[in-house]
């Protein structure tokens, strides 16, 4: 949890004095941890001046891979956006 708090901390403190945007490429080769800390920043980050993108192959994340779960989460957050 400290791990997870500490990257998001320093996360809103960089975005605090300009815009930031991350970009997460694959997430559909990410591990359970990695997407566990996905889901900890998105969840804290709602009054932040950051932008995160991800992309990943909706056919290389089965629907038992960790991806899936975690998209489920994350779309429940305030201004995610799919395309």
């Amino acid at each position: 949890f400290r791990l997870f708090d500490s990257i998001t901390t320093y996360l809103k403190n960089v975005s605090a004095s300009k815009p930031l945007v991350l970009i997460l490429e694959d997430l559909h080769w990410a591990d359970a941890s990695s997407l566990a800390l996905l889901e900890h920043v998105v969840g804290d980050m709602t009054a932040s001046s950051l932008l995160i993108i991800g992309t990943y192959r909706d056919i290389e994340a089965p629907f038992n891979h960790p991806l899936t779960r975690t998209v489920g989460s994350l779309v429940r957050h305030q201004g995610f956006h799919s395309l």
